[in-house]
Parts: C-alpha cells; structure tokens; sequence
C-alpha cells in the first residue's frame, strides 16, 4: 500500500517519457521529409517533445474512460491539445523573447501559433492514442516490477530536470548574445548613417572640374583616400546616369 501512491506517479512519469520520445520521432521525421536532414527536434537536448508527453497526458486524463466516440474524442482533444500548443509559444516567446515555431505562411493559423494542419494531426494522434496505442503501452508497463518502475521513472525525472535548466540557460545565454549583437548592429547603423550623410554633404558640394578629370583619367586612384575616390567616382557616374536620362526624356 505504501508503493502505490509512488507507483502511480512513476507510471504517469514513464508515460510521459513514452509519448515525448513518441512526439519527438514524428517531429524529427516530419523535418525530414520537409527539409531531406535529420535534426534533432524540440527545445531540450534529449529526443523527446515534453509538449507531447503534456498533450498525451491531458487527453488520457480527460477522455481515457469517457467512452467518446472518435468524432467527440477527435474535435475536443484536437481542441486541447491546440490550445496547449498556443500558450506554449505565447509564454515561450514572453520568456525568452523568441518565437520558436511559426506558422504565419499557413493558410488557416491563428497568430502564427498553431494552425489547422497541427489541430487535424492532434485530433488524429489522440484517437489512435486512446483507443489503439495507449491500452497496448500500459499493459506492457504492467510487466515492469514496481522497484524497477520507481527507479526508472526517477532516473528519467532527474535527466530530464537537468535537461530542461541546461537548456534554459542556453536559450537565456542565447537571447542575451542575440541582444549584443543587436545593439552592435544598431550602434554601427547609426555610426554608419551619420558617415553617409556626412558623405552626402560632400559630395553635394559641386565641382565640375573634379567630375572632368575623374571622367578624362578612368582609372585615377589615390594612396592616401582610395575610398573616397571610389565614392567620387561612383557620385559622378550616377549624375552622368541620371543626365543622360533626362536628355533621353
């Protein structure tokens, strides 16, 4: 009796487990028939998709004894299960200020969160979960000896609470480096803008004498500002573009 209570939890835990790893291969082989490349999928470094192991375990716990018929079960898990994908993205991108999955292009989405294609795939997923995959996976966990079921699921419950810090900490390391680089891109732009301006005043200071030599000597260079005879020539060579232009019109 004293077991019981940590049987259960294991149970649920290695249920879990099962059905990220589960959502992980679909994951990996939908991205390979997409793109031709394996890739390992999901936020976390190990091959599971907990978003799956959550859907899967809403579902049971909400429709396992219900005795829905697969049209109820389809649309209302569907329903969840899209909802749970929705505010996964939402909280995502407020944590770490990133989208990590989008599905604007899509024609039938909602803020590019989720989008029918997904919503249709739960819906099927859980059918086949409830009335075909889940009653053969929970007999097979049956057969495992409770001490070893405990173990196990401790085992995959300490892996898998260092797995997600670790990752954490790389996509807040990620989201910080990512801000650097922009405000070096921004710090630069602004440099850069004020260069082109100033650049600008130059070059509008005309004199055609400048415009004739760069015209009669092509391939005039400088030692000392070869830059600046590269913007000269290429100011001029735009008025004799725009010049001729006008004496075609």
């Amino acid at each position: 009796m004293i077991m019981e209570p940590w049987m259960t939890i294991s149970r649920w835990i290695l249920l879990f487990a099962i059905y990220s790893i589960l959502g992980w291969c679909y994951e990996v082989v939908l991205d390979f028939v997409a793109r031709q490349k394996l890739v390992n999928r999901g936020f976390l470094m190990g091959p599971y998709c907990p978003i799956y192991g959550f859907g899967a375990g809403l579902v049971l716990l909400l429709f396992y004894d219900q005795n829905l018929n697969p049209i109820a079960l389809f649309l209302a898990s569907a329903a969840i299960c899209t909802a749970l994908e929705y505010f996964t993205s939402y909280w995502m991108e407020r944590f770490f200020h990133a989208r990590w999955w989008d599905y604007s292009k899509k024609h039938f989405q909602i803020n590019g969160r989720v989008c029918l294609e997904g919503f249709l795939a739960f819906g099927a997923m859980s059918v086949i979960l409830v009335y075909w995959l889940h009653p053969g996976i929970a007999a097979l966990l049956e057969l495992i000896p409770p001490l070893g079921m405990i173990i196990a699921a401790a085992v995959f419950a300490g892996w898998f609470a260092f797995d997600i810090i670790r990752s954490v900490l790389s996509a807040l390391h990620l989201d910080q480096k990512l801000a650097r680089l922009q405000k070096n891109w921004e710090e630069n732009i602004t440099k850069f803008q004020k260069r082109v301006t100033a650049g600008k005043k130059i070059l509008a200071d005309k004199n055609f004498g400048e415009g004739r030599l760069l015209h009669a000597f092509p391939t005039f260079t400088s030692q000392k500002h070869s830059q600046g005879v590269e913007q000269l020539k290429e100011h001029w060579q735009k008025l004799h573009a725009e010049r001729k232009t006008k004496t075609k019109l």
